[in-house]
């Protein structure tokens, strides 16, 4: 299964409030979001590490248009695939740390995501 085409990518964010969430269908230059936040797929890579997993890089431009601050949170990123299977982001190795976002204002990097191969 090639992941790059069918992904589903869901990335959960989970920011001041409690229902606040994008989700995106992994299509390159797509973008999605709410009246708070907006989550554009800059696009997908993949690395193969071993023939027990693989990295999914997803690199995303992030921007706030709340008129506060918000707080981002990589930890609760989800990747979905075209199985439904659901995978966590690798936090600590993609380029975006939890970080408060200003209003209006954008942040740029990849999420990562380590996945079973097909």
């Amino acid at each position: 299964m090639k992941l790059v085409a069918p992904v589903i990518a869901v990335l959960l964010l989970p920011m001041l409030l409690q229902d606040s969430s994008g989700s995106t269908s992994g299509v390159t230059n797509e973008v999605v979001g709410d009246e708070n936040m907006q989550i554009y797929v800059v696009g997908l890579t993949e690395d193969i590490a071993d023939e027990y997993k693989k990295g999914v890089n997803v690199e995303v431009v992030l921007k706030n248009t709340e008129s506060d601050t918000r707080v981002f949170n990589p930890f609760f990123a989800k990747l979905v695939d075209s199985q439904g299977r659901k995978f966590n982001a690798a936090a600590l190795v993609g380029t975006i740390l939890p970080i408060r976002i200003a209003s209006n204002d954008t942040l740029r990097g990849m999420l990562v995501f380590t996945v079973a191969p097909d």
